[in-house]
């Protein structure tokens, strides 16, 4: 996992002439433990925030996927999505698009992640709700008839 983290963080400071990107994919082929193992040898190679955010964004796209287009593997998925969730990077170096929190909330919210994960995806939201248009919460089908995730 260091190995793949140093070519993330090499490839960031030091683009080569591979295809922009080739690491994206590598990494949504990871397991959820693989990936949160990829994540923590980032961090301790001090990786910048968004690429840590590019990292779980791109992550996240495959697990947002598989929720949406077949929900019967809730179990794998939820853990996919809730490695994705703790992994994701805070504060304004990194931001992440509000659509993708939306539809990341509704993902977690259809798979029933923990409590935990929820929260932390609520008080995401409602942190950039004020920025949000019609078009991202509808990205993330999250309305009051599906409500938010109960606490557990």
């Amino acid at each position: 996992m260091d190995a793949v983290a140093l070519r993330i963080c090499n490839e960031a400071v030091f683009p080569t002439r591979s295809p922009p990107g080739w690491w994206t994919a590598k990494l949504a082929a990871l397991a959820p433990a693989s990936f949160q193992k990829v994540v923590t040898a980032l961090r301790c190679r001090r990786a910048d925030p968004v690429v840590l955010a590019t990292a779980a964004s791109v992550y996240a796209e495959l697990a947002l996927a598989e929720v949406l287009a077949d929900p019967r593997d809730r179990e794998d998925q939820r853990a996919l999505l809730e490695s994705v969730v703790d992994v994701l990077p805070s504060g304004a170096d990194a931001p992440i698009p509000t659509a993708f929190l939306c539809r990341l909330l509704h993902a977690t919210v259809t798979t029933q992640a923990s409590a935990k994960t929820c929260r932390d995806l609520e008080l995401r939201v409602a942190a950039v709700l004020e920025q949000a248009t019609a078009g991202d919460l509808l990205a993330g089908r999250v309305s009051t008839r599906e409500g938010l995730c109960a606490l557990e």
